[in-house]
């Protein structure tokens, strides 16, 4: 947005300074982003993204504040806010884009079995995804020769095992049922901290289809 602006103003080497910038800048934030969240977890990497966004306004206002003024002054036409909503909004998928590409080449991923993947988010690490494969293999859920992608998540007070699934896989699946006896087996032989313990059905997209929980009565219930 702050580049648009530039360029509105008749700044053309301003503009395509702050894109460069602009770009190295996302992908700096990501990677620093990726190892906050994989040491103090998701919660103070959120307050980092309100940090910066609240930078980044105080900067387009410092450089541009009394341009866009006087621009407006002289009987100059903003854009509306509409098309610079716009605007913003391509640049933040742009960004989120991007933000994933680097984050898929940041992530750790764990290989159980030769063919079972656990990639790690948060504060898990590789000690606690092999715990996990081991526990889910003697669950049975994880069958020698089968692929399969699980992705293992750690926040202060909430662990996350989230499975690669369909909504067509599990439709006629009593997963309180089936997935119960792991979730009491994860709670007993790694999540020992007494933290939430979540049990997430997702598709390729990431979307979640079904979140499950270990209750205090070491009851699972799914939603």
């Amino acid at each position: 947005m702050i580049a648009t602006n530039f360029q509105r103003l008749g700044a053309a080497k301003k503009s395509y300074l702050t894109a460069a910038i602009g770009a190295a800048a996302v992908a700096l934030v990501v990677m620093l982003s990726y190892s906050i969240e994989r040491r103090f977890g998701k919660v103070v990497n959120l307050s980092l993204v309100g940090v910066l966004g609240v930078a980044t306004f105080l900067i387009a206002k410092r450089l541009q504040g009394a341009a866009v003024k006087a621009h407006e002054a002289e009987g100059g036409r903003l854009e509306s806010r509409w098309k610079s909503a716009g605007i913003m909004g391509l640049g933040m998928a742009q960004a989120m884009i991007g933000a994933a590409a680097v984050i898929s080449l940041l992530q750790t991923t764990v290989v159980i079995g030769g063919t079972h993947e656990i990639a790690l988010a948060g504060m898990a690490t590789e000690s606690d995804a092999r715990r996990v494969g081991a526990v889910v293999t003697d669950a049975g859920v994880l069958r020698a020769g089968q692929q399969s992608r699980m992705m293992l998540t750690k926040e202060p007070s909430t662990w996350t095992l989230t499975f690669s699934s369909t909504k067509a896989r599990i439709a006629n699946i009593d997963l309180a049922a089936v997935f119960e006896p792991l979730a009491n087996a994860l709670a007993g032989r790694v999540f020992t901290g007494g933290e939430r313990v979540l049990l997430v059905f997702a598709n390729q997209y990431s979307f979640t289809l079904k979140t499950c929980e270990l209750g205090q009565q070491h009851r699972l219930t799914c939603r």
